[in-house]
């Protein structure tokens, strides 16, 4: 039976991360709506999710070398650039370089090579911290260049903002369509559970499926984020891939950008209270640790463009979100690398 998405149907369509949080999601949500899709998936390393099925093609490749990638690309016809290295705020603190520094390479070499592949339509995947700091609900249209992002997210934000202006110049030069979606914080299944490395939904859950006591909360429980569990956004992508009239979405320039988020933010002292409860975790002590890693104090998307132009919009509330990651964390965390 042919499915709803007749340009992704007999597609090669590459996802860089892919075993990543957001990738691997993505390639989840191709296989389960688009029968005739296959899905080539470049990786580094052996930890990540990898999806047992054989319309998926994992790559031993390294995205940076310009060779390798182009091997990796030939013959798809559509792309996600959903490669990141992601981590919370402490290992934003102590490796601000590192982060800017891998995702300048990545997309630098990812839109070169794509120029001259067979890729008809990209979505890139950005993130919310090209905004500078405010508490109100942010817009697409509230990017202005002329400020500078939050200080917590200075690297990695003016990274992503080149990596926008790339998929600009991919549109400009080849004609072809290319999305930009700037996400909020995703969580789930697949996340960073490292406490090194993970932000602050997987750090929670697995204090509390661990059952710390005291349960330690980085920082002040009224901080807000808008989080999204990691399904809602692979389902964004692949609407998006799918669309047949690019050129009637873009902006004035031709741009198409959108917000991909819940659009309401949660504290951190909710998040807290949702995974001990889904935990049935109920800690003697709760400590705040003030001067602990933090990055802003809010930050929610307003994102309404994407329900107008895609009829999408989050679906899976945060409260039942972070109860599947707790029940994933428990039965996976004797196993889980990352």
């Amino acid at each position: 039976m042919a499915s709803a998405y007749p340009f992704l149907d007999d597609a090669d369509i590459l996802v860089t991360g892919g075993t990543g949080l957001g990738g691997s999601a993505v390639v989840r949500e191709i296989l389960n709506t688009v029968p005739g899709a296959r899905v080539r998936v470049p990786h580094r390393g052996d930890d990540g999710v990898f999806v047992a099925d054989p319309r998926v093609t994992y790559v031993r490749a390294d995205m940076s070398d310009p060779s390798a990638a182009r091997t990796v690309a030939r013959g798809c016809r559509a792309a996600v650039l959903a490669a990141a290295r992601t981590g919370g705020a402490a290992d934003m603190r102590a490796r601000p370089w590192e982060q800017a520094r891998h995702a300048v390479a990545l997309d630098t070499t990812a839109f070169e090579v794509l120029v001259a592949s067979d890729v008809e339509r990209l979505v890139y995947v950005s993130t919310a911290t090209v905004y500078a700091d405010d508490v109100g609900a942010l817009a697409e249209d509230d990017l202005d260049l002329n400020q500078d992002p939050a200080p917590a997210h200075f690297g990695i934000a003016w990274a992503k903002r080149y990596g926008e202006s790339l998929a600009r110049l991919w549109r400009q030069t080849t004609g072809r369509g290319c999305c930009v979606l700037r996400l909020a914080n995703i969580y789930g299944p697949g996340a960073r559970f490292d406490p090194a490395r993970s932000n602050v939904v997987a750090a929670l859950v697995r204090k509390a499926v661990d059952r710390q006591d005291p349960y330690v909360i980085w920082g002040s429980p009224d901080v807000s984020r808008d989080i999204l569990y990691v399904d809602d956004f692979a389902r964004a992508v692949v609407m998006m891939l799918a669309r047949d009239d690019w050129d009637d979405l873009g902006d004035t320039r031709g741009d198409v950008v959108m917000n991909i988020g819940a659009g309401r933010a949660v504290t951190v002292g909710e998040v807290a209270a949702w995974a001990c409860q889904a935990a049935g975790h109920h800690p003697s002590d709760i400590v705040l640790e003030g001067q602990a890693p933090t990055t802003l104090r809010h930050r929610r998307l307003d994102c309404a463009r994407a329900d107008r132009l895609l009829g999408w919009r989050a679906e899976v509330p945060p409260e039942e979100g972070i109860a599947r990651t707790v029940a994933w964390w428990r039965e996976n965390q004797r196993t889980w690398t990352r």
